[in-house]
Protein backbone atom coordinates (compact mmCIF):
# COMPACT_ATOMS: atom_id res chain seq x y z
CA UNK A 1 0.00 0.00 0.00
CA UNK A 2 1.29 3.08 -1.16
CA UNK A 3 1.49 5.90 2.28
CA UNK A 4 2.09 8.68 -0.56
CA UNK A 5 1.03 9.53 -4.26
CA UNK A 6 4.32 9.17 -6.18
CA UNK A 7 5.03 9.49 -9.88
CA UNK A 8 7.88 8.48 -12.63
CA UNK A 9 7.47 12.39 -14.11
CA UNK A 10 9.31 15.33 -13.14
CA UNK A 11 8.23 17.49 -10.15
CA UNK A 12 8.69 21.05 -10.38
CA UNK A 13 9.38 21.61 -7.03
CA UNK A 14 13.56 21.17 -5.53
CA UNK A 15 14.02 18.43 -2.94
CA UNK A 16 17.44 18.41 -1.55
CA UNK A 17 17.45 15.82 0.68
CA UNK A 18 18.53 11.90 0.06
CA UNK A 19 15.75 9.82 1.58
CA UNK A 20 15.39 6.57 -0.80
CA UNK A 21 11.05 4.68 -1.02
CA UNK A 22 11.33 1.39 0.27
CA UNK A 23 9.44 -1.29 -1.69
CA UNK A 24 7.26 -4.41 -1.19
CA UNK A 25 10.35 -6.25 -2.92
CA UNK A 26 12.83 -4.26 -1.09
CA UNK A 27 13.85 -2.19 -3.74
CA UNK A 28 15.44 1.10 -2.74
CA UNK A 29 14.81 4.44 -5.29
CA UNK A 30 15.28 7.81 -4.64
CA UNK A 31 12.91 10.94 -4.41
CA UNK A 32 14.09 13.57 -6.88
CA UNK A 33 11.47 15.91 -6.17
CA UNK A 34 8.03 16.75 -3.75
CA UNK A 35 5.27 18.48 -5.54
CA UNK A 36 1.29 19.29 -5.55
CA UNK A 37 -0.79 18.21 -7.84
CA UNK A 38 -4.68 18.69 -9.27
CA UNK A 39 -6.08 15.36 -10.49
CA UNK A 40 -8.97 16.80 -12.60
CA UNK A 41 -12.15 15.18 -11.75
CA UNK A 42 -15.90 15.69 -13.68
CA UNK A 43 -16.88 18.02 -10.99
CA UNK A 44 -13.46 19.59 -8.94
CA UNK A 45 -10.19 18.49 -9.47
CA UNK A 46 -8.70 16.17 -6.45
CA UNK A 47 -6.01 17.78 -4.68
CA UNK A 48 -2.32 15.73 -4.37
CA UNK A 49 -0.28 16.82 -2.17
CA UNK A 50 3.13 15.95 -1.36
CA UNK A 51 3.40 13.83 -4.83
CA UNK A 52 6.90 11.80 -4.39
CA UNK A 53 9.23 12.04 -8.17
CA UNK A 54 10.45 8.71 -8.15
CA UNK A 55 12.22 8.63 -11.58
CA UNK A 56 12.62 4.95 -11.83
CA UNK A 57 8.76 4.31 -10.99
CA UNK A 58 6.91 2.45 -13.88
CA UNK A 59 3.52 3.97 -13.11
CA UNK A 60 1.99 6.63 -10.97
CA UNK A 61 1.00 5.15 -7.48
CA UNK A 62 -1.97 7.15 -5.59
CA UNK A 63 -2.01 6.60 -1.81
CA UNK A 64 -6.14 6.12 -0.53
CA UNK A 65 -5.13 7.74 3.11
CA UNK A 66 -3.20 10.67 1.48
CA UNK A 67 -6.34 11.43 -1.46
CA UNK A 68 -8.97 11.00 2.05
CA UNK A 69 -7.06 13.42 3.98
CA UNK A 70 -6.58 15.58 1.20
CA UNK A 71 -10.07 16.07 0.10
CA UNK A 72 -13.66 15.90 1.50
CA UNK A 73 -14.09 12.03 -0.12
CA UNK A 74 -15.06 8.85 0.43
CA UNK A 75 -13.00 5.63 -1.60
CA UNK A 76 -14.99 2.43 -1.50
CA UNK A 77 -13.37 -0.62 -2.81
CA UNK A 78 -15.13 -3.58 -4.75
CA UNK A 79 -14.18 -6.72 -6.03
CA UNK A 80 -12.48 -5.82 -9.28
CA UNK A 81 -13.48 -1.88 -9.16
CA UNK A 82 -12.79 1.58 -6.58
CA UNK A 83 -14.56 4.71 -6.81
CA UNK A 84 -13.70 8.05 -4.92
CA UNK A 85 -16.76 9.79 -4.07
CA UNK A 86 -17.18 13.53 -2.83
CA UNK A 87 -18.59 13.76 0.65
CA UNK A 88 -21.24 16.95 0.05
CA UNK A 89 -22.37 15.95 -2.94
CA UNK A 90 -21.93 12.60 -3.71
CA UNK A 91 -20.84 12.72 -6.93
CA UNK A 92 -17.99 9.57 -8.13
CA UNK A 93 -15.17 11.81 -8.90
CA UNK A 94 -12.69 8.71 -9.98
CA UNK A 95 -13.10 5.16 -10.93
CA UNK A 96 -10.57 2.90 -10.86
CA UNK A 97 -10.82 -1.10 -12.35
CA UNK A 98 -8.52 -3.79 -11.17
CA UNK A 99 -5.80 -5.14 -12.99
CA UNK A 100 -3.81 -7.68 -11.55
CA UNK A 101 -2.59 -6.71 -8.25
CA UNK A 102 -3.24 -2.54 -8.70
CA UNK A 103 -6.41 -0.78 -9.82
CA UNK A 104 -5.75 1.59 -12.93
CA UNK A 105 -7.86 4.93 -13.17
CA UNK A 106 -10.31 4.97 -15.98
CA UNK A 107 -10.37 8.12 -18.26
CA UNK A 108 -12.81 11.00 -17.57
CA UNK A 109 -15.99 10.36 -19.97
CA UNK A 110 -16.00 13.35 -22.82
CA UNK A 111 -18.18 16.14 -22.07
CA UNK A 112 -21.90 16.73 -23.39
CA UNK A 113 -21.61 19.64 -25.53
CA UNK A 114 -23.60 22.19 -24.62
CA UNK A 115 -25.90 22.46 -27.90
CA UNK A 116 -27.44 19.19 -27.61
CA UNK A 117 -30.66 20.34 -26.28
CA UNK A 118 -31.23 22.51 -29.14
CA UNK A 119 -32.13 19.55 -30.89
CA UNK A 120 -34.72 17.96 -29.32
CA UNK A 121 -38.18 19.21 -30.33
CA UNK A 122 -40.01 22.00 -28.63
CA UNK A 123 -42.96 19.02 -27.22
CA UNK A 124 -40.22 17.67 -25.71
CA UNK A 125 -39.40 20.40 -23.75
CA UNK A 126 -42.85 21.13 -22.84
CA UNK A 127 -43.62 18.00 -21.43
CA UNK A 128 -40.31 18.07 -19.42
CA UNK A 129 -41.62 21.53 -17.91
CA UNK A 130 -45.53 20.53 -17.27
CA UNK A 131 -46.89 22.55 -20.25
CA UNK A 132 -48.88 20.96 -22.57
CA UNK A 133 -47.52 20.09 -26.02
CA UNK A 134 -48.78 21.73 -29.95
CA UNK A 135 -51.46 18.88 -30.22
CA UNK A 136 -53.40 19.89 -26.87
CA UNK A 137 -53.15 23.58 -27.72
CA UNK A 138 -54.61 22.92 -31.38
CA UNK A 139 -57.27 20.91 -29.18
CA UNK A 140 -58.37 23.66 -26.65
CA UNK A 141 -58.30 26.28 -29.79
CA UNK A 142 -60.53 24.33 -32.07
CA UNK A 143 -62.71 23.80 -28.68
CA UNK A 144 -62.48 27.82 -27.78
CA UNK A 145 -61.53 26.72 -24.60
CA UNK A 146 -58.47 28.80 -24.82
Amino acid sequence: MAVSHMTPDNGKSVYSGNTLVKFGNGTLLPIMHIGQYHLPTQTHPLRLSSVLHVPKLQHNLLSARQLYWDNNCSIVFYSSSVRVKDNIVGDVLLQAVRSGPVYTVLPLPKSVPANVALTESADIWHCRLGHCGTNVQEILKKNSSV
